[in-house]
């Protein structure tokens, strides 16, 4: 019995001697509070335990309640480095083994630091005229209360203040480069981007601005003055889709010119383009009768019917002769004479006068003292015949002056011959 004892007594102090020189796992847990020592932290923070004497290390992020837990391989006496940290602050602390370590619980500051917020998107530097422009500015930030504004920005350009869109539609007036600031701030700190932004100008349909003249009576003049603009200041073409027979539209300025025979209802329809978009009006004419006082005529006159003489009237360079000028229409045949001008913008003339098929029209056109007659004759119910004068504008502006044909240095000497005979007359009266 007594034997026994001694061999279980060995025993056990062989067991006490093995683990004193063998490391064995001890246990360490604990929970990371904040300074308060009331708020936890969570698995966000990190945390490492180094045995400074068997090498024995781990790291890992604590628990989601804060709480960490690790079974250390070391000997009763080794020394314990227990770090924890977040990206802003950490704590230390130094143990040493002397059995199991519960509840070893640590605090450590869970606070983080303000930092500037930073825009980290790239600007949208493009824009069309007329199409929406969107630019959402994207920043990052600790803090997720963030605030966009812009500082410099065009007219009617917005921000929206929480998510950071941009928003803009640019008109024709935009067209060109434009300077833009953008600031966040997390109410303490903010940041900048400052971009230019170009916009780019799309072509605009033309647009018809005058009101048409719907009324109109027969062997009367109907003029009607198309205007239309175009933001582009392209340049426009005017054109008729659907006409009465015999109406004309200068395809240059849009003037139109007609000279209806018969009463009715006359639909009209007008385009101008600008060689890409086109706008177009359409109008009713209402033709009244031209209701003429009863005269006696003679038999011959009876006979005789209204016809039309229209025609468009250039320079012997082809071209146009513009306004105000002077024509006068007679048919040799019965003297009946009419007259008229070119109207404004436009080089036609258009007249009614009474006669037959074969009657012959003598035409006198000119402006200030120079004329020229053509001859023309009726051929059916409308006379077309276009003119070109004899001379350039340049030489009519030279014959209005100098009607007689006599050179310029003649009408020179002419015109100053008066002031030389009140010099001579004031040189002889002075002499005596």
């Amino acid at each position: 019995m007594k034997n026994k004892l001694i061999a279980m007594l060995a025993i056990f102090l062989i067991n006490i001697f093995t683990a004193i020189a063998y490391p064995v796992p001890i246990g360490i847990d604990g929970v990371v509070y904040d300074l308060d020592n009331i708020t936890r932290a969570d698995d966000t923070v990190m945390f490492s335990i180094q045995n400074i004497d068997s090498g024995f290390y781990i790291e890992d992020n604590l628990r989601y309640d804060g709480s960490y837990s690790v079974a250390v391989k070391g000997s009763l006496g080794d020394l314990i480095f227990i770090k924890v940290w977040t990206p802003y602050h950490n704590i230390t602390k130094n143990i040493t083994i002397g059995g199991v370590l519960h509840g070893y619980d640590l605090n450590l500051n869970l606070s983080v630091p303000n930092k500037p917020p930073v825009i980290n998107s790239t600007p949208i530097i493009k824009a069309y005229e007329d199409i929406l422009y969107e630019y959402d500015v994207e920043a990052i930030d600790d803090s997720n209360n963030l605030i966009y504004s812009l500082k410099q920005f065009p007219d009617n350009m917005s921000i929206n203040n929480i998510t950071g869109l941009i928003t803009w539609l640019p008109l024709q007036k935009d067209i060109g480069f434009h300077n833009i600031s953008v600031r966040v701030t997390d109410g303490k700190f903010y940041d900048w981007q400052n971009y230019t932004l170009e916009v780019f100008g799309i072509n605009d349909a033309p647009l018809i601005i005058s009101k048409p003249k719907t009324t109109a009576k027969v062997s009367r003049l109907y003029y009607y003055d198309v205007d239309a603009i175009d933001v582009d200041n392209d340049s426009l073409v005017y054109s008729l889709l659907k006409k009465p027979r015999h109406m004309y539209i200068n395809k240059k300025n849009g003037k139109i010119l007609w000279l209806p025979r018969t009463a009715g209802n006359y639909d009209v329809i007008v385009q101008v383009n600008d060689s890409n978009l086109t706008d177009t009006q359409n109008f009713s004419i209402e033709v009244k009768p031209h209701l003429r006082r009863r005269s006696r005529r003679t038999h011959t006159s009876l006979l005789r019917a209204p016809y039309v003489i229209t025609g468009l009237i250039n320079y012997s360079d082809n071209n146009p002769v513009g306004a105000d000028f002077e024509y006068e229409i007679t048919n040799l045949q019965t003297n009946e004479t009419v007259t008229g001008k070119t109207l404004d913008g436009f080089n036609a003339y258009a007249e009614v006068i009474n006669g037959q098929e074969g009657d012959d029209l003598q035409i006198n056109i000119g402006k200030g003292n120079y004329k020229e007659t053509h001859i023309a004759k009726i051929t059916g119910e409308v006379v077309r015949d276009d003119i070109t004068l004899n001379v350039t504008e340049k030489e009519l502006f030279t014959k209005s002056l100098f009607p007689f044909n006599i050179s310029i240095i003649s009408w020179l000497i002419l015109l100053t011959l008066p002031f030389v005979l009140i010099l001579r007359i004031a040189y002889l009266y002075y002499k005596k």
